[in-house]
C-alpha cells in the first residue's frame, strides 16, 4: 500500500481515483455493518471539520428524531473497544443531542492512520465550511 503524508498537499495524500475506489471496494467487503452504544464512540482528534454550528447541529437533530439516522457513521475500533470516529461526527453529535442511544456504525478496521486521515478528508472534501 503507498504511504502518504501530511505537508505535502491533497493531490499527495488522497490516490489517484481509480485506485482509491478499487481499495474502497475491497475494503468494504471486509467492513462489519452493526449498531453500537454512542458511549462507546469517540470522535476523532484529527476530524478536519473544525466548526460544528448549534442551529445545523439541532436541524440534524430534529431530522435524526423524525427519520432516523440514514447513514450510518465509519469507523475504527481500538483495541480499548472504543471506536474512533472516521467519517460522521456531525451525525454523531446530532443523535446525541436527539436522545439516541445506539448508532449504526460501518466497522473499518483500518490500522493505517493516513488512510483514515484519508477517509475524513474525502468524507468532507466538497463541504464549505471545512
Amino acid at each position: 500500500m503507498a504511504k502518504f503524508g501530511l505537508g505535502k498537499g491533497l493531490g499527495a495524500l488522497i490516490p489517484e481515483h481509480q485506485q482509491f475506489f478499487e481499495q474502497s471496494l475491497e475494503e468494504q467487503s471486509a467492513s462489519i455493518v452493526k449498531l453500537v452504544s454512542i458511549e462507546d464512540l469517540v470522535p476523532n482528534p484529527d476530524q478536519p471539520r473544525k466548526t460544528f454550528t448549534q442551529e445545523s447541529l439541532d436541524d440534524l437533530a430534529e431530522s435524526i428524531r423524525r427519520h432516523g439516522l440514514l447513514q450510518p457513521l465509519l469507523v475504527h475500533q481500538e483495541k480499548s473497544g472504543k471506536y474512533i470516529i472516521i467519517a460522521g461526527e456531525r451525525r454523531y453529535r446530532a443523535a446525541q443531542i436527539a436522545g439516541l442511544e445506539q448508532l449504526p456504525v460501518i466497522v473499518r478496521n483500518q490500522d493505517d492512520e493516513n488512510h483514515r486521515i484519508e477517509l475524513s478528508l474525502v468524507e468532507n472534501i466538497q463541504r464549505e465550511d471545512l
